[in-house]
């Protein structure tokens, strides 16, 4: 009886607490439901009253973008960006040597020819806004909830969206504030008119960190920020005094009198006077110890020179089709080179067992195209054409175009190669037969070799597009140019970069060929064709900005 008593207690009194324990929940739910409903609906109203307008609070930099519409934003934006393009971006550097101060605008302009201008930076402000607009728009609510309300509360800084050619940029900088700099000089010795040696002191050197303003630059675009920036200076000192060159005066006098040292390579010599063989020799550290070494990169000059009375240059078999038949043809010849790095090595190695007759190394180079492969190619038939039209062009960049014409006429390309167009060209320079034309570079016009070159880049594309060959590397210039008319069908280059590349995926050889009739560039691209067709719509004009 007691036993059954005592079950009946328990389990009321289990009753009661399951009771009270759902009382709990239920007004632990109704505590949340009802918070939930205070918090969320003002949000949801807020969020609605900011429907097509940046949430408050959201910043870039100095500039409020509260409660504005895309339009508004752009309108408000669009006026700080135009100024840092137009203006450009200022630096000032300082040294021992002097002060200088450069602006460097947005874009560099050729004079004459559009092929030479290129954009160095720009900033873009449709993305700027839409990533203003972006913030609190999340598929997440939780994630949108505290972006909203931190931005109410604490402010939200945004950045721009802006582009940088970084490499440009830091060649500028390089070429503006190069006369500022100096570089750190190792004490040395040389020999005056008397042939009695003399002993120079030591300088230290300073140099600008150019990647700290790279740096610089990004901050200041990314927060709409012109302010001048100003290059820090480093320091460096040099590795040898002149304290320990002048322990090194009996070393110098016995390696001098190894002169004249002779160079050979076959029949011909070459005898370096005691004066010249003095130049070469010079003090080097190396694990704290200064003694004496060779300059290489003087030595590298003096073989450099005299190359040119050894290198021959090889001859590639070549000939050139017309309606179907070879009409032109050309043996191979192999050729020969100074071997630079191992006639150096040779040099060094004679010298330091204290020898003075060396023999050069000359390597043989064999031609890329041997006269037995010219009927194993597959040319075949034209298989693509590209025209461009350079009416109006001026004396130089006529001039320019037929150089590179020329240069690239009768080029064999292989099976599976990727053709580099930059690379076809070779350098462009004065030595190359290229004249310049003027460019405009801050403050001042400078000659610049290659105008014209952006011909040569569009009609090379246009044949490999017309071809049906994959393009892997094009680059279109920033405007519309009359020359690259229709717009979409162009390609710039600029040595080394940007390049037009594509890739021979026909499985034989292609042919290359060139002509220019009156103011039409023509290249023909023959080889095999394996049916492939290629179809190209007409362009779509779109983003036209005012100038």
């Amino acid at each position: 009886m007691h036993n059954l008593n005592l079950v009946d207690n328990l389990s009321s009194k289990r009753g009661g607490e399951i009771h009270e324990f759902k009382g709990r929940l239920l007004r632990l739910f109704i505590f949340l439901f009802v918070a939930f409903i205070v918090v969320i609906t003002p949000f949801l109203f807020y969020q609605k009253i900011y429907a097509g307008r940046i949430y408050s609070g959201v910043y870039l930099n100095k500039n409020d973008l509260s409660f504005l519409n895309k339009r508004e934003a752009r309108l408000l934006l669009d006026s700080s960006i135009e100024e840092i393009e137009r203006k450009g971006i200022v630096f000032e550097g300082e040294s021992p040597r002097g002060k200088k101060v450069i602006s460097i605008p947005s874009v560099l302009i050729g004079i004459y020819d559009p092929d030479l201008s290129r954009t160095v930076f720009s900033i873009n402000l449709e993305k700027t806004v839409n990533r203003a607009f972006s913030l609190g728009r999340d598929r997440f609510f939780l994630k949108n909830f505290y972006q909203i309300l931190k931005c109410k509360l604490k402010g939200c800084q945004i950045k721009t969206s802006f582009s940088i050619d970084k490499k440009e940029l830091k060649e500028i900088l390089k070429s503006e504030f190069s006369s500022l700099e100096q570089s750190p000089k190792n004490a040395n010795f040389y020999l005056d008119r008397r042939g009695e040696i003399k002993f120079i002191k030591e300088r230290p050197g300073y140099f600008f960190d150019f990647n700290e303003a790279l740096g610089n630059i990004e901050k200041n675009l990314s927060l709409l920020d012109n302010q001048k920036i100003k290059l820090k200076l480093i320091y460096q000192e040099p590795q040898i005094k002149i304290s320990e060159v002048e322990n090194l005066s009996k070393k110098i006098v016995d390696l001098l009198n190894l002169a004249p040292v002779t160079l050979r390579y076959k029949q011909k010599k070459w005898q370096v006077s005691r004066y010249l063989f003095s130049q070469w020799i010079t003090p080097v550290k190396e694990n704290n110890i200064v003694k004496l070494g060779f300059d290489r990169d003087k030595i590298n000059t003096y073989l450099k020179i005299i190359s040119q009375q050894i290198n021959v240059e090889p001859i590639d078999a070549k000939f050139k089709m017309k309606n179907g038949r070879v009409i032109e043809f050309q043996e191979s010849r192999p050729g020969y080179k100074l071997d630079l790095e191992n006639s150096l090595v040779n040099i060094i190695s004679t010298l330091n067992k204290k020898q003075k007759d060396v023999e050069l190394v000359v390597k043989r180079v064999e031609p890329l195209v041997l006269t037995g492969d010219v009927n194993d190619y597959g040319i075949k038939e034209l298989i693509g054409r590209g025209i461009s039209d350079f009416s109006g062009s001026p004396k130089n960049r006529r001039h320019n175009i037929a150089v590179g014409c020329k240069k690239l006429n009768g080029i064999l390309i292989k099976p599976g190669e990727e053709f580099s167009l930059v690379k076809a060209l070779g350098e462009v320079s004065q030595k190359t037969g290229y004249l310049p034309e003027l460019v405009i570079k801050r403050d001042r016009t400078i000659p610049e070799y290659g105008g014209g070159l952006c011909q040569i880049g569009t009609t090379t594309f246009r044949a490999a597009l017309y071809s049906g060959l994959p393009i892997t590397a094009r680059t279109p210039h920033s405007y519309r140019v009359i020359y690259y008319e229709p717009a979409g069908m162009d390609a710039t280059i600029y040595r080394p970069q940007p390049d037009l590349r594509f890739i021979n995926d026909t499985g034989h050889y292609i042919l290359f060929q060139t002509k220019i009739k009156g103011n039409k560039l023509i290249f023909d691209f023959y080889g095999t064709s394996d049916g492939r067709k290629v179809e190209i719509t007409k362009p779509k004009i779109y983003n036209i900005v005012k100038p």
